[in-house]
């Protein structure tokens, strides 16, 4: 829902915001598609173990609402410059409404994908993740009530009145908010997991690798598009009718990337943990034992202590009790 039509941009009406939103949110929608088809194939057949159902199930729930709001924003175009020429693109009605609702319901989604991303990076932390949770529920939450009061004073308007505009601006900041917290923790938590280790040591061409895979990982797609709508939507201006359409893909393409890095096993997390049992061979006399490592099928020699410690990327912790040793292989 865009906001208030007092404040007109020179030349721009609402109306041109609408189609030219629409002609990007198809362009968007013809990206996700290709992005959707190639996350089901990485999720189906080419994950390692088994399929995740949770993961496939927010892809195809995301990826549905992202298509029913393409369709009510092509149904809308159609009618109003097809069927009914001369009448204004931008006027809402209730199709339009049930577009707006699907809007917020996709935002949420994102953001619990996002929120998801962030309990994980934190090692399953449930405390980081309370706080953005309860943010998300309490934008959608004002979202929908802008929603509801629009459709009691009116319901025909093109944009929203200005007497809910600080209300909607709220709710926006508020989602913005959430993305901005969760972003910025979870940036911050693959920094601190990657000092000293052989991520900080890779050459440059791998540095554009990583630092991509930075912004994938923390949702800052995610975080840029929605910044800028909010920007728009405070200032009042009509290009705010563009953004919010680019917005409702951005929702869908932001955590599909995200899952598809999960999927693919390339994430910074330490979700993924091999466990094998490493056995003496004979009574180490000089301390130093040989093992056969029954997951790679190759000798190593460590030295014989209670335990050795690990960092969070590329070395190994080997825990000794009774001749045997324990290997976590991250």
């Amino acid at each position: 829902m865009a906001s208030n039509e007092t404040a007109p941009g020179p030349g721009f009406t609402a109306d041109e915001g609408t189609f030219i939103g629409f002609i990007t949110e198809a362009v968007l929608y013809g990206i996700y598609v290709v992005l959707f088809f190639m996350a089901m194939y990485v999720l189906v057949w080419i994950r390692r173990g088994p399929v995740s159902k949770i993961m496939v199930s927010v892809t195809v729930f995301l990826f549905s609402l992202c298509t029913v709001h393409f369709a009510i924003q092509f149904a809308n175009a159609y009618q109003a410059l097809m069927l009914h020429p001369g009448n204004s693109i931008s006027t809402e009605t209730p199709l339009l409404r049930t577009g707006d609702i699907l809007l917020s319901i996709t935002d949420f989604t994102a953001e619990l994908v996002l929120i998801y991303r962030l309990w994980l990076v934190w090692g399953c932390n449930y405390y980081i993740a309370i706080l953005p949770f309860l943010m998300s529920l309490a934008a959608i939450a004002s979202y929908m009530a802008v929603t509801g009061i629009v459709a009691q004073i009116d319901p025909s308007a093109s944009l929203a009145p200005t007497i809910v505009v600080p209300l909607g601006t709220a709710s926006f900041a508020l989602s913005l908010a959430v993305n901005f917290v969760t972003t910025s923790l979870i940036i911050g938590r693959i920094w601190y997991m990657s000092r000293g280790t052989s991520i900080a040591r890779r050459d440059r061409n791998d540095a554009v690798r990583i630092a991509t895979g930075v912004i994938i990982e923390s949702g800052a797609l995610f975080f840029m598009f929605q910044l800028l709508f909010v920007v728009l939507f405070a200032i009042q201006h009509p290009a705010q009718a563009v953004a919010i359409e680019m917005c409702i893909q951005i929702y869908g393409i932001a955590p599909t990337l995200i899952i598809v890095r999960i999927g693919l096993g390339s994430s910074f997390d330490q979700t993924t943990v091999r466990k094998s049992t490493i056995r003496f061979t004979s009574a180490p006399p000089n301390g130093v034992a040989t093992i056969d490592n029954g997951a790679t099928d190759t000798m190593h020699s460590v030295e014989k202590s209670p335990t050795s410690k690990r960092d969070f990327f590329g070395s190994t912790t080997f825990s000794h009790t009774n001749g045997s040793i324990e290997l976590e292989d991250v």
